[in-house]
């Protein structure tokens, strides 16, 4: 037997000690003698070309041949003892064996194939580590659903690791059957809680093909660059284990890699996944982006909610009162395509979050709770939920946890009830749009709202009942501020006229604030374009200082109880397009309105302005007239029998005045007039 190099004897029942012969064959380089019942030492072997030695599952004791320790000429020497301490490595040789001695897959690496030693305390040293780094988390789902769209228990496998068994036959552990080596480690919906640091015993696993982490909550831990000291790993799975930060450039080292996957591109969970969290503006090229199908269903659990209402109207209106086409975009959603393609689903391109839900007028119809899937979008940046049909749901404080949010509009979709203090707490929003009568904010929320959200641009909350004093300070950052309808009482602070930003300014309907218009030039008169002052309590007359405002577009200064002439420095806002100065008690002539050369809409109604309508008849710049109300004042003489230059005219207003003669015939020509004409 001087030439026998290979001897295969495990899983028997042999007995005794090994006989010595084993260990005088001078040709042997594997040996497999384990599973049996042999006692005794281990004797230095003849072999000087040992590949393989096998020895588990016996009663062996003693000490490690200094054969096995020492091997030269490219057979490897023993290494550390896998998650020994550096201060134990020196005992590794004079190790007290027990039972299970050499050869759980979990341990000391010797030879090229592993022989593994397990000290008195059976079991593996990275275990150990392990279970002290991580809790178990008693208020983890029971169940949730993978990647594969399954519904899958969750439970803590390492709960039933038992350290007087082979660690190989632990829940989650697998093993090779030839070496012993661990070559897999699943523990996905294992409720694993706590901070995942580089010094992990985990990465003293070398041989890992497989790693599966996810669904867990390792409590926004970044993803350490060990990882990629992995080389023999086949497949990476971190979903949904609340990693965070800058997917480490080491990753790409694991060229065997056939599979990885960091987060959901769709992501309709974030915070407990990480959904490709980086929070770097940087990711690995070689990462792909793609919308999984765990976050299809969540993004469907979300839409399943609700109903298509087919009596929804075909437009709604927009955040400033544009109307838009109405249509169920969700209809056209898709579970066998990306997400991030989804009508109103828009995805960051560098990370493949999402930043944006835009729904609105999507025909939606049903209650919005608390517990809905959207509220785990937690990398939102844009959110428009507007012209929907909410069914008079509250709406829910958790929109106060999207701190990403920079963009939120709730208008039009029948929400009631109080507005949550919450929304005060979306610091980076610039854009908020909540128009609603049937809202209201508590006692003081709508001024801490503004005291908290430092950064907001564009503010409406039309009709909203805000009923409170009007704050003395706004952001300096507005630019368009609505808040007609509100109940706000008060005097308006001067320094709104100020904001040297704003471009809008809506105060319609709050008869209960008092506006006095600035005397001297507005900081504003350069940036704003629309001023909407109707039936507020306006102090004194239209000042001189309105002359300055040459970029205005829209004026409306009605029921505003003002009186007197117009002042000359209002001629030279050359860009008004429209003009509702009605129900007031100004006066002039009216041939005057004829400077503004770009008018749109004209309402002069009910005030006291004087003068004849000749000059239509000549007029060559009010093409884009399509609005003209001069009804109750004193204008006086005939209606002109020759209009031409108004084509776009629809709307005409002329009851109550003094007019008289006959009714010209171009009244009666559908082209010049096709909405509504009033004369008496």
């Amino acid at each position: 037997m001087q030439n026998l190099q290979h001897l295969y004897l495990s899983s028997n029942h042999l007995n005794e000690t090994i006989p010595s012969w084993i260990f005088s064959l001078p040709s042997l380089t594997d040996l497999d003698i384990s599973s049996n019942h042999f006692s005794g030492n281990i004797q230095e072997f003849k072999s000087k070309t040992l590949f393989s030695v096998i020895l588990k599952q016996n009663q062996l004791q003693g000490p490690i041949p200094k054969s096995l320790l020492n091997q030269h000429d490219g057979v490897p020497q023993a290494t550390t003892p896998f998650g020994l301490d550096q201060e134990e490595e020196g005992h590794s040789s004079i190790i007290s064996w027990q039972a299970v001695l050499m050869g759980y897959g979990c341990g000391l690496v010797i030879g090229l194939s592993t022989i593994y030693i397990m000290r008195s305390t059976q079991y593996p040293a990275w275990f150990s580590r392990m279970d002290h780094m991580f809790t178990i988390d008693p208020n983890a789902p029971g169940y949730r659903f993978d990647i594969t769209d399954h519904l899958i228990q969750s439970y803590p496998k390492t709960l039933s690791w038992n350290k007087s068994t082979d660690c190989c036959s632990w829940d989650g552990v697998h093993c090779d059957e030839m070496t012993g080596q661990v070559i897999e480690l699943n523990l996905h919906f294992s409720k694993l809680q706590g901070k995942f640091h580089s010094n992990s015993s985990l990465f003293q696993l070398s041989n890992l093909k497989r790693l599966d982490l996810s669904y867990n909550d390792f409590s926004g831990s970044l993803i350490s660059p060990k990882f990629g000291e992995l080389s023999s790993l086949m497949h990476l799975d971190l979903l949904d284990s609340s990693f965070t930060g800058l997917i480490p450039e080491e990753i790409s080292r694991l060229s065997k890699l056939q599979a990885v996957l960091m987060g959901y591109g769709c992501g309709l969970v974030i915070g407990l996944s990480i959904i490709y969290t980086m929070l770097s503006t940087q990711y690995p090229a070689w990462i792909q982006v793609h919308c999984f199908a765990g976050m299809r269903i969540k993004a469907f659990d979300f839409i399943h909610m609700f109903t298509i209402s087919h009596d929804a109207f075909d437009h709604c209106f927009n955040i400033i009162g544009q109307p838009i086409q109405s249509y169920p975009k969700t209809l056209s959603w898709n579970k066998s395509t990306d997400c991030c393609s989804w009508d109103g689903v828009y995805c960051d391109e560098m990370t493949g979050q999402v930043i944006e839900l835009n729904l609105s007028c999507s025909q939606l119809h049903g209650k919005f709770h608390s517990n809905s899937s959207l509220f785990r979008l937690s990398n939102l940046k844009r959110l428009d939920l507007s012209g929907n049909n909410f069914s008079g749901s509250l709406i829910s404080p958790k929109f106060g946890e999207f701190s990403s949010l920079t963009h939120l509009d709730l208008s039009y979709s029948s929400f009631t009830g109080l507005i949550p203090e919450e929304i005060s707490h979306l610091s980076k929003l610039q854009v908020l749009s909540i128009q609603s009568s049937q809202l209201r904010f508590g006692p003081h929320n709508f001024e801490l709202l503004l005291k908290n959200l430092t950064r907001l641009r564009e503010l409406y909350l039309i009709s909203v009942n805000i009923s409170s004093t009007i704050p003395l300070k706004f952001s300096s950052y507005i630019t368009n501020l609505g808040l007609s309808g509100t109940q706000i009482y008060g005097v308006l602070p001067e320094g709104v006229f100020h904001l040297s930003n704003l471009e809008s300014l809506y105060l319609i309907d709050n008869p209960q604030l008092t506006v006095k218009l600035p005397t001297t030039k507005w900081n504003s008169n350069a940036s704003l374009m629309e001023l909407l002052l109707d039936s507020v309590n306006v102090t004194g007359r239209i000042t001189e200082s309105f002359g300055h405002l040459t970029s205005l577009r829209r004026l409306t200064i009605a029921s505003c109880n003002l009186a007197g002439s117009i002042p000359k420095p209002l001629w030279n806002l050359t860009n008004i397009e429209y003009l509702d100065l009605g129900d007031n008690h100004l006066e002039g002539p009216l041939s005057d309105f004829f400077r503004f050369g770009k008018l749109r809409w004209l309402s002069l109604g009910n005030n006291n302005f004087n003068g004849k309508l000749e000059f239509l008849s000549f007029n060559r710049i009010w093409t884009q007239l399509e609005w003209l109300d001069c009804s109750v004042n004193s204008v006086t003489g005939p209606i002109p029998s020759n209009v031409s230059g108004m084509q776009n005219l629809y709307s005409l207003y002329l009851s109550s005045n003094h007019l008289n003669g006959t009714i010209p015939s171009w009244i009666f020509r559908s082209s010049i007039l096709n909405h509504c004409i009033e004369l008496f």
